[in-house]
């Protein structure tokens, strides 16, 4: 199976050094999904107007192909 990463942007970059390794690029995209749900989760709340949360799915190769954001705006 492809191994892909996902970088965390959220105040902090996080790098991801392990990656994980599913079935395809949607199914990486689905596991973005769900850490993004979870980081909301997390943040219960906190999270500050004007900040945002990114998550940047990369490739075997550490190419990115796909970004996700969570935005607070009022």
């Amino acid at each position: 199976m492809p191994r892909y990463f996902f970088r965390i942007e959220h105040e902090l970059t996080s790098h991801d050094r392990e990656g994980a390794e599913v079935p395809d690029k949607r199914a990486a995209l689905g596991e973005a999904a769900t850490m993004l749900g979870k980081m909301l989760e997390d943040i219960d709340g906190k999270m500050q107007t004007g900040t945002d949360i990114k998550i940047i799915v990369e490739d075997e190769i550490r190419e990115p192909f796909f970004e996700m954001k969570a935005m607070l705006d009022i």
